[in-house]
């Protein structure tokens, strides 16, 4: 028969385990951007002009790597390409000033050193916005506001990453499987008694 002490363990695990469980599920919170971290004017503005500047702007000597990019499509319909393109999708609006990079999953990026977020323009100054998002999770929003408000609009916006070591962080179902281990440890010290 089971000891008082290990029940008493066995189900302050189970609250932990379930605890740890919810921790995966928690709501998706809003990295809000409106004022540009580097920008600039480019002559003729083509998408190719406009990467390489921001680059060399945005992060001059870095290898990076377009992850994601959604083109704005006039009908609604909005051409989302790169690695992580199923993972995410933008709304624009306000014609469209704003747009809303939102992480439907299962996966997210991860493993990046350093991420940008770039907002294209291209036919107004500046051609585009470019901000460091190096803190984001990977599944917050990004919310792209009060850009171009000269009669300006965003074509499309891109994340790019500069290629890090992946390091996996354990998540609730191994930390759940550390606490039973803990606990058939307890158990078996218990039970020498």
């Amino acid at each position: 028969m089971p000891s008082n002490k290990f029940l008493r363990s066995l189900a302050l695990a189970t609250v932990a385990g379930v605890g740890l469980l919810g921790l995966g599920q928690a709501q998706a919170a809003l990295l809000t951007i409106s004022n540009a971290a580097c920008s600039a004017f480019i002559s003729p503005p083509s998408q190719g002009a406009v990467e390489a500047d921001f680059k060399a702007k945005c992060a001059p000597g870095e290898t990076l790597t377009q992850l994601y990019k959604s083109d704005y499509g006039s009908s609604g319909v909005h051409g989302e390409s790169g690695p992580y393109a199923s993972y995410y999708e933008t709304d624009f609006s306000g014609d469209p000033n704003n747009a809303n990079i939102v992480w439907v999953g299962p996966e997210s990026i991860g493993g990046f050193d350093k991420l940008y977020v770039l907002a294209k323009d291209g036919n107004h100054n500046p051609s585009y916005y470019g901000w460091v998002i190096s803190g984001w999770n990977g599944t917050d929003t990004i919310a792209l506001s009060g850009l171009w408000m000269d009669k300006g609009a965003i074509s499309n916006v891109s994340i790019w990453g500069v290629p890090g070591a992946v390091v996996p962080e354990p998540g609730p179902i191994g930390l759940l499987g550390l606490g039973l281990v803990a606990l058939y440890m307890a158990r078996r010290r218990i039970g020498a008694r």
